[in-house]
C-alpha cells in the first residue's frame, strides 16, 4: 500500500499555481516509483518526489482524450491519453472513482467551451456567457481572455 500521499501533496502544493486547488487526490505507482495524481481546478497532476527533487507531469484538461481503467486485485490502473501522451499508475490508495468523475466534470467542461461557436450567434451574447463562467470559476481568467479575444476577432 502506497503511504506518502500526504507528504506527496504538500510538495504538489508548492508548485501549483496561484489559485489553483487540489480536488481529488489517488495515490500509487508508476515506473516504480510511488506519487500521486491530482486532479485540480485546472488540470491533472502527476507527482512523484525523487531522493533528489522530484518528477512532475502535467496534463490540462483541454488535452486529455480519454482516460481508461483497469481493476486488478489489489488496485485499479488509471491511464490517461494527452497528446499523443500515455500516463499509467497503478492506484493503491484514494477514491478512484471520485477522481475520475472530477477529471470526466473538467474534461466536458473545457470540451463545452472549445466546441465550436456558432458564428451565426450574437457575440454579445457568447461574451455574457463566457463573463458567467468566468464568474462561477469555470474558467480561469486566461482562458476567459482568450475566448473572448477568439470572439472579437470575429467581429
Amino acid at each position: 500500500m502506497f503511504r506518502g500521499r500526504d507528504s506527496h501533496l504538500a510538495h504538489a502544493h508548492s508548485i501549483m499555481d496561484r489559485g489553483e486547488r487540489a480536488m481529488v487526490t489517488i495515490g500509487g505507482v508508476r515506473d516504480g516509483r510511488s506519487g500521486i495524481l491530482v486532479a485540480t481546478n485546472k488540470r491533472v497532476l502527476f507527482f512523484a518526489k525523487r531522493l533528489v527533487g522530484h518528477d512532475m507531469e502535467v496534463f490540462p484538461y483541454e488535452n486529455i482524450s480519454s482516460l481508461e481503467t483497469q481493476k486488478a486485485l489489489l488496485s485499479t490502473d488509471v491511464t490517461l491519453f494527452a497528446s499523443g501522451n500515455r500516463v499509467s499508475v497503478s492506484v493503491t490508495e484514494g477514491n478512484v472513482i471520485a477522481f475520475l468523475k472530477r477529471v470526466k466534470t473538467e474534461m466536458d467542461k473545457r470540451s463545452s467551451i472549445d466546441a465550436s461557436p456558432d458564428d451565426s450567434a450574437d457575440p454579445m451574447d457568447q461574451l455574457a456567457k463566457l463573463g458567467e463562467l468566468r464568474d462561477k470559476g469555470v474558467l480561469s481568467k486566461t482562458e476567459f481572455e482568450s475566448k473572448k479575444a477568439e470572439i472579437l476577432d470575429r467581429i
